[in-house]
């Protein structure tokens, strides 16, 4: 499907990103309280607009999670932060793959966190 081809790893990325998203792996995520909830692994850049649309994020108890960069409030020095609380943040759906998600990876994250997957929009 298009939407898959369309999300790549930031690190696959040739484009331009704004300043603040191109040092984020590495960077600790941070629930609305300022509590760290886990450290971004890697982000997913959706080539056709180009921005980040996805984040993966470990929090060293097995598999990552998902969060629509729509959650994130914040990028700074001090880390990422998300609107929603760290309960909600550790109930969202696991993500084991290396890969850019698919399509039932991505809205099941969008899902979790009540946004709209905006590449689904354009699928059947």
């Amino acid at each position: 499907m298009a939407g898959e081809e369309e999300l790549v790893r930031i690190g696959e990325f040739e484009g331009e990103l704004d300043e603040e998203w191109r040092n984020v792996r590495g960077r600790k995520v941070l629930d609305h309280a300022g509590e760290e909830v886990g450290t971004v692994e890697d982000a997913y850049v959706w080539s056709r607009v180009p921005a980040i649309h996805l984040l993966r994020v470990s929090t060293g108890e097995g598999e990552d999670l998902l969060i629509p960069v729509d959650a994130v409030t914040g990028v700074s020095e001090e880390g990422v932060r998300v609107e929603q609380g760290r309960q909600k943040i550790l109930q969202g759906p696991r993500y084991g793959d290396d890969a850019a998600p698919d399509a039932e990876a991505r809205r099941a994250a969008f899902e979790h966190y009540g946004y709209v997957d905006q590449i689904s929009l354009g699928e059947s």
